[in-house]
């Protein structure tokens, strides 16, 4: 999800395996469910709908098999906060390797890597 500085929104830029799914092209307030905690506190986040309740997202606009997500903000290379590269799941979170550290600093990779392709407009 890329921020959109002049309706402060996150909005989908890419995605993949979800063609089908109602929240395909779903855009949040940018201080909103698990991607928007992220992007507001800049640092990794969590949500299972098993122990939180749905941070602020209507539970009818994202897909009803949602067990977990890891969001994490993407940075240009001055720091700046362009969005959030977001992992979602159907299994619950202890079955994932959201909380792995090696799997959050591989994802902490590709979030970088993002926001260099961003800040370069390739």
């Amino acid at each position: 999800m890329t921020l959109d500085p002049r309706d402060n929104l996150l909005k989908i830029a890419a995605h993949y395996n979800m063609e089908g799914y109602k929240d395909q092209n779903i855009s949040l307030p940018s201080n909103i469910g698990c991607a928007g905690h992220a992007l507001t506190n800049d640092s990794e986040a969590f949500y299972d709908p098993r122990t939180m309740n749905g941070m602020g997202v209507d539970p009818d606009k994202v897909w009803k098999e949602l067990k977990s997500i890891i969001s994490m903000p993407i940075h240009d290379s001055d720091r700046n906060r362009l969005g959030v590269l977001n992992i979602d799941s159907d299994n619950k979170m202890d079955k994932t390797k959201f909380t792995d550290e090696h799997f959050k600093y591989t994802m902490g990779l590709a979030a970088d890597a993002f926001g260099r392709l961003l800040e370069k407009k390739v």
